[in-house]
């Protein structure tokens, strides 16, 4: 499954400034496969904090072919000690109890979590310990697939944005003014500067 969007997006997207309507003229449409799992996509994040994309995904490999699947009953039935050998912090490890003990106990259910607003859907995943508001807006866009998530706490996003428009600062003041002008497409527009920033040749952009 994929973000969904098209030319209707891409045509509001296109008229907000010159810079992003030349992205997209370059890019094009951008598929973005989403993470299905979101209980998976949960656990992954308590994994990569604070580590290396590198070192994430080593991490989480070890989780996931231990327990032979990223399900809460089977991640429950790792003990502690096996979670350490995988390389896991005791807070890491305290997230994700936390997280499997609201899910059996009812006080967080993964499926009504499609059924909120955004602002909803953001109070709700950082009210789980140990998702901060940049991590709940990354499961928003990456997971859940939310059209309009454009987050000043994404070093990619402010990175790509920063280049493209040639800011040598890019303050929340102004990429708010960014996010209002793009809304209710954000995640649309993150996605072309995520592409910029990428891009080992960017020379065309100045042509």
């Amino acid at each position: 499954m994929e973000l969904e969007y098209g030319k209707k997006e891409l045509a509001y997207l296109s008229k907000k400034n010159p810079t992003m309507g030349k992205l997209i003229g370059h890019y094009g449409k951008i598929p973005m496969v989403l993470e299905e799992d979101l209980y998976a996509s949960l656990i992954s994040s308590f994994v990569g904090q604070a580590l290396s994309a590198a070192a994430a995904r080593t991490i989480w490999g070890r989780v996931v072919s231990l327990a032979a699947e990223a399900t809460p009953e089977k991640i429950e039935g790792l003990s502690n000690e096996k979670l350490r050998k995988c390389g896991l912090s005791f807070a890491k490890i305290s997230y994700i109890r936390g997280l499997d003990k609201a899910l059996k106990e009812g006080s967080l259910d993964l499926q009504e979590l499609t059924t909120l607003s955004d602002f909803d859907l953001l109070k709700k995943l950082t009210s789980i310990k140990g998702v901060g508001l940049w991590t709940a807006e990354m499961l928003a866009l990456f997971a859940l697939g939310r059209k309009d998530i454009f987050s000043f706490g994404d070093s990619a996003l402010r990175g790509g944005m920063a280049e493209a428009h040639g800011f040598k600062t890019l303050s929340r003041k102004r990429l708010e003014r960014f996010k209002k002008a793009y809304s209710p497409y954000g995640s649309v527009a993150s996605l072309y500067y995520y592409a910029f920033k990428d891009d080992p040749k960017k020379n065309w952009l100045k042509k």
